[in-house]
């Protein structure tokens, strides 16, 4: 029961996100630009003075000083899409804006169930019943900060200490209750 909340959070945010990339890919790709059309290269002749020692043969495509160099062609179909270059940055942050979003909230509980143990055990007293993480059961006798006394069999007046962390629940209700309950 108690992980039916978290698992609502992680399927909503899941859904989200997937819902969010879903219209993201849905939506229609801008056109491109009209590419230019091909500027023609003029053959302008070069003296030989100038001329690399094997002349080509054929003219030689000189630039004309205060005009464009000759372009090449596009590689592209002038109305074909234009792939992506990478990824949307958005659509990362979506996707990891999801993920702090759970981590957060997963920490959220085991931050309550910290708070509740931390405040058992600073309550604890003489005369309270006790059950140890190792399943031993006891009265205590004395509370120390860091140690409690725990009165285990009344007849014997057998006594144990334990730490203080190695308390597992305090009141009735703890010695029903098994590690395993918890976990359901």
């Amino acid at each position: 029961m108690r992980y039916r909340g978290l698992m609502t959070v992680c399927v909503l945010t899941c859904g989200l996100v997937l819902a969010m990339a879903a219209s993201a890919m849905a939506q229609p790709a801008t056109a491109p630009a009209p590419a230019p059309a091909p500027v023609e290269p003029k053959l302008v002749p070069v003296p030989k003075e100038e001329a690399p020692a094997p002349a080509p043969a054929g003219p030689v495509l000189v630039p004309v000083p205060g005009e464009k160099a000759p372009t090449t062609a596009p590689t592209t179909a002038p109305g074909a899409v234009k792939p992506s270059q990478g990824p949307d940055m958005w659509l990362f942050a979506v996707l990891l804006g999801g993920v702090v979003l759970m981590w957060i909230w997963m920490g959220r509980g085991r931050r309550k169930q910290e708070a509740k143990r931390k405040e058992m055990l600073s309550n604890l007293k003489k005369g309270d019943k006790i059950v140890s993480i190792g399943g031993i059961i006891g009265t205590v006798i004395e509370a120390k900060p860091e140690e409690i006394t725990v009165k285990v069999d009344e007849t014997n007046n057998v006594r144990m200490k334990f730490a203080r962390w190695a308390i597992r629940g305090v009141g009735e209700d703890a010695k029903t209750t098994s590690p395993d309950d918890d976990k359901k």
